[in-house]
């Protein structure tokens, strides 16, 4: 039986489906930039997934406080770059294909993207302050809980990418590994 979490986030998820591309022409040429780039970009969101992993940088940092706990000084130099500038810098070949596709993107799933990007910024902004002010000996579970909360704002900002993707509890995931093992 799926939580209640997950059961809002599908709801949530088949509403962006919903909204679908703001124009034919504008779905038609998103699903032509998905085939032409390498940086997984979604044929229905036109958003791509490269983006979150610097948000999966700042999570392994978090990971390493707990066996490290100078690595707080890494996470200090985690800052957030919008979506624009991420691929601008990233030195991909086809970032200019990328950026087409995200001003293509439905300007509803684009704004809820946009700011649940602002929050998770914050929520890895946040962290930065309490780990800082915290113990060193309570600095690893602190993180631990940080990195939980991280990667579930990421899974969210994930399934607004991949809206057709099916969404994984930490669980499933967990065993989905155990079984490989």
């Amino acid at each position: 039986m799926e939580s209640g979490q997950y059961q809002i986030l599908r709801q949530d998820v088949a509403q962006d489906e919903a909204i679908g591309a703001a124009t034919e022409a504008g779905a038609r040429r998103i699903a032509e930039i998905a085939r032409m780039v390498r940086t997984g970009i979604d044929s229905r969101s036109g958003l791509a997934s490269d983006f979150l992993n610097q948000f999966n940088e700042a999570i392994m940092i978090l990971d390493l406080v707990g066996d490290d706990p100078d690595m707080i000084n890494d996470l200090r130099d985690w800052s957030l770059r919008d979506y624009h500038t991420h691929f601008r810098q990233s030195g991909f070949g086809d970032a200019a294909l990328v950026l087409e596709a995200y001003e293509l993107c439905p300007a509803a799933v684009r704004q809820r993207f946009d700011g649940l990007t602002n929050a998770v910024a914050g929520v890895v902004a946040s962290a930065i302050e309490v780990l800082a002010a915290s113990e060193e000996q309570a600095r690893g579970a602190e993180a631990a809980a940080l990195a939980v909360e991280l990667r579930a704002a990421v899974a969210r900002m994930s399934a607004i990418i991949h809206p057709s993707e099916p969404i994984h509890t930490d669980a499933e995931v967990s065993a989905l590994f155990a079984a490989r093992s």
